[in-house]
C-alpha cells in the first residue's frame, strides 16, 4: 500500500444501518478517533464504529471526488433507486491495514 496517502472509508452501525463515508489521511488513527467517540459527532450519536470498506488514493481530488460519488450512491440506496448501490464489499482481511489495525484494535 505504499504510495497512497489519503483514503476513502465507510463506517457503519449494522447491516442496512446508519453509514458513515469519509476521507482522511490517516486511516487507522481516524478509525481509532470514531471508535474512541471523538471522530465525528455523528458516528459517535449512532455508534458507527465498524469499518466495512476503505479505498487507497495517491490524491486527495480523486478521494474526494470518490466520496460524493459513494454519498450519491447511498442516496440512491436510501430512496431504492439503484440495486448496484447496495454492493458494498468488505475490506480484504489479508491486506496491510488489516494486519495494523488487528494490532490496535
Amino acid at each position: 500500500m505504499t504510495g497512497f496517502t489519503y483514503w476513502v472509508y465507510i463506517l457503519a452501525s449494522k447491516p442496512y444501518g446508519k453509514r458513515y463515508i469519509g476521507v482522511t489521511n490517516d486511516l487507522l488513527g481516524r478509525i481509532e478517533a470514531h471508535r474512541e467517540g471523538t471522530g465525528s459527532k455523528f458516528t459517535s450519536r449512532y455508534g458507527l464504529k465498524m469499518l466495512v470498506y476503505y479505498e487507497p488514493f495517491a490524491d486527495i481530488e480523486a478521494a474526494i471526488q470518490r466520496e460524493k460519488t459513494l454519498k450519491h450512491y447511498v442516496r440512491q440506496w436510501k430512496n431504492g433507486s439503484s440495486r448496484q448501490a447496495r454492493a458494498c464489499r468488505p475490506p480484504p482481511q489479508n491486506s496491510e491495514f488489516f494486519q495494523l489495525a488487528e494490532q490496535l484494535f
